[in-house]
């Protein structure tokens, strides 16, 4: 019995010898992965306080909203175009405008030729119409009968023109009438309360030795000639300023 005892008070010493390494190793294991952690804490937290952070500055875009390119607007949408290739002339008019191609007499020049002309609508507003129109190559001038006072001179902006053009008025044969007899397309330099006897044709910049003559006058519809109007009731005609857009319009 004695015998029993000690190897069984001998094999719990063991046991407890054992137990205290066992413990030892699982406290020391346990305090090297809470070590390691906190150190690949603190790595973390290092790198992540030293590496830049980049922000996204571009601007988000609304797929519903739409780009406004600013262009300029033509003026001259809807209008119909004249093309005499011949002559080496082209302009625009509006659509509503009567244009006519016959022959015709210049009532400056008296000369039998070709002539184009477009009359203006006749309204309740204005019973009066505009008649413009252009003759080519009959001679190098327009005369004028006993000479006209130049009553006013409107440059006009014609983009592919080498020379400057203008839009001028005159009056009715005397200085002192306020009445215009029509408006003339020129390239020559004049001054307002200028006499004249006489108008240059313009110089066509496409076909050598082409030259055209441009008026344009008030009437009524049934008149073939009519200088009774004054220059206020020119400018005052609803189409006054789509006859002078008319003449900007011209390439030739």
């Amino acid at each position: 019995m004695g015998k029993f005892q000690k190897n069984q008070n001998g094999f719990t010493a063991l046991e407890g010898l054992l137990a205290f390494v066992i413990i030892g190793i699982v406290g020391f294991t346990g305090w090297y992965v809470y070590h390691a952690q906190q150190n690949a804490n603190k790595n973390l937290a290092t790198t992540s306080s030293s590496t830049p952070t980049f922000k996204n500055n571009s601007k988000k875009t609304n797929p519903s909203a739409t780009t406004t390119t600013s262009k300029s607007t033509d003026p001259y949408v809807g209008w119909k175009t004249y093309n005499a290739t011949n002559e080496g002339l082209s302009f625009k008019y509006p659509s509503n405008w009567t244009a006519k191609d016959d022959p015709c007499v210049n009532p400056d020049t008296q000369v039998a030729g070709q002539c184009y002309q477009i009359l203006t609508p006749q309204t309740a507003a204005s019973p009066y119409i505009f008649v413009i129109t252009y003759y080519w190559n009959q001679q190098k001038s327009s005369a004028l009968n006993g000479g006209e006072t130049i009553k006013s001179i409107t440059p006009l902006n014609v983009s592919n023109s080498k020379t400057p053009l203008s839009l001028i008025a005159f009056s009715v044969n005397q200085t002192s009438s306020e009445n215009v007899s029509s408006l003339y397309l020129t390239d020559q330099t004049y001054s307002v309360g200028q006499t004249v006897s006489n108008i240059p044709n313009v110089i066509s910049q496409k076909k050598s030795g082409m030259t055209y003559t441009f008026s344009a006058g008030m009437q009524t519809p049934s008149a073939q000639y009519d200088p009774g109007y004054t220059l206020a009731q020119y400018r005052a005609h609803p189409d006054y300023n789509d006859v002078v857009k008319l003449f900007q319009s011209i390439s030739y």
